[in-house]
């Protein structure tokens, strides 16, 4: 039995508290999604229906009776209706541009989108930047080393995956700090909920500018790449309207990085405390894929996906109603012990038949940067494993972020250890 069950907390309170963030249960949700998934298949919380358990999650990804058009919804109207004024305003407004990601469409234009985005993840386009991923790992790993003790999170798992989408993007390096700081706001409020627009305001405002202003400068100085396939995509073609283009560079900024800076994050920390796994891997490189695709099951470092509901519908027995939120927990499914077994145990040796998790949904909307975020988790794994098999880290308390869809360890000090 957890603390928070001994001491009688309600699975309703338990949810509420980890929906705004709380220490405990962002570091540890997994005794949570197990009384979720014993009670119910559909958990009800206000304007917000979850879904625990791997069959419904699978069932619903590509169910016709939900929708990925989830910025008009109950749900966010409320949290956008705890402000007024000024903020409720902008709250609106960044609800408004996100509802024009390419996550938030549906098809016919969703189809459309893809293909143009889907310009830099191609294999071939994959192939061409493989060495420049395994050059990055090997030179901040040099960099580290020299450092001695250092934080394999800022380190790391933070520059790893924004140098590469930035170098397919084209953009410079020095910029990155503004994309970094954008990018942690967007996950808070995509975390938290609209009503904390306002604390984050400053640094979206700032990200927004920089997208805009890129694609004017890139418009006068051309180059082939991926960013440069997109305005072509606008103004040649006329496949994309200008809003399409720029929420195009700007998802495509925040999340080429930010979901694989949480995989590497959590999944460094996850060998670290499964020292016999890291073993196995450190003793055979040929084990990486599968330890990759064990750890991305095992932290998932997306915790949910969202999906709306157009019109009511029935679902195992319980009303689905018009204008809630879904929250599909992918985390919950990929330890649902229904269909893995000891799913809370990590083994990288884990059966063939049990290696579908969900960790990148699935359908239309599958993620199309899996391959590359797959890249980046085995070339850096790899690595760290060939040239420091004793890596070693240097603290017993561990700090969480506060975020229930961007769940991630906040530092992780460590030594490499040739």
């Amino acid at each position: 039995m957890t603390t928070i069950e001994a001491v009688g907390e309600s699975l309703r309170d338990q949810v509420g508290a980890w929906l705004e963030g709380r220490d405990d249960l962002i570091a540890d949700p997994w005794p949570m999604y197990t009384r979720m998934r014993a009670e119910t298949a559909v958990f009800e919380y206000s304007n917000l229906v979850l879904i625990p358990r791997y069959a419904d999650v699978l069932q619903l990804l590509t169910d016709e009776r939900v929708s990925n058009r989830k910025f008009n919804n109950d749900h966010i109207k409320s949290q956008i209706a705890q402000l007024s004024g000024a903020a409720a305003e902008l709250a609106q407004q960044w609800a408004d541009f996100q509802s024009n990601f390419l996550g938030a469409t549906a098809p016919p234009d969703h189809a459309r989108r893809r293909r143009l985005q889907m310009h830099g993840f191609f294999p071939r386009q994959l192939s061409m930047v493989k060495d420049y991923v395994q050059s990055t790992v090997d030179r901040l790993l040099d960099e580290a080393q020299e450092r001695g003790e250092f934080d394999f999170v800022a380190d790391i798992a933070y520059p790893i995956p924004m140098l590469v989408i930035a170098h397919m993007l084209g953009v410079p390096e020095e910029d990155m700090d503004i994309v970094l700081r954008g990018s942690k706001d967007l996950g808070y409020v995509v975390g938290r909920g609209y009503h904390h627009v306002p604390e984050v305001a400053e640094g979206l405002t700032a990200f927004k500018e920089y997208v805009e202003e890129t694609i004017e400068r890139r418009r006068r100085e051309p180059k082939d790449d991926l960013l440069g396939a997109l305005i072509n995509a606008q103004d040649v073609e006329g496949k994309l309207s200008h809003i399409e283009l720029t929420t195009s560079f700007f998802n495509l900024l925040f999340s080429g990085h930010e979901t694989t800076t949480t995989a590497l994050a959590n999944g460094m920390l996850a060998m670290l405390q499964h020292p016999d796994q890291w073993s196995l891997l450190c003793n055979d490189l040929n084990l990486t894929d599968a330890a990759v695709e064990e750890l991305f099951r095992f932290v998932s470092p997306v915790q949910s996906i969202m999906r709306t509901v157009p019109e009511t519908f029935d679902y195992q027995g319980h009303v689905i109603r018009k204008g809630v939120l879904i929250r599909l927990l992918l985390s919950s499914a990929n330890h649902d012990p229904d269909y893995f077994t000891d799913p809370d145990e990590m083994n990288i040796f884990r059966p063939r038949e049990e290696a579908q998790n969900v960790v990148f949904g699935k359908g239309p909307h599958f993620c199309m940067g899996n391959n590359l975020s797959r890249l980046e988790m085995r070339t850096a794994f790899a690595t760290i494993a060939r040239r420091f098999p004793d890596v070693e880290l240097t603290t017993e308390t561990i700090e969480w972020n506060g975020n229930p869809l961007l769940r991630r360890v906040m530092t992780l000090p460590v030594v490499l250890n040739p």
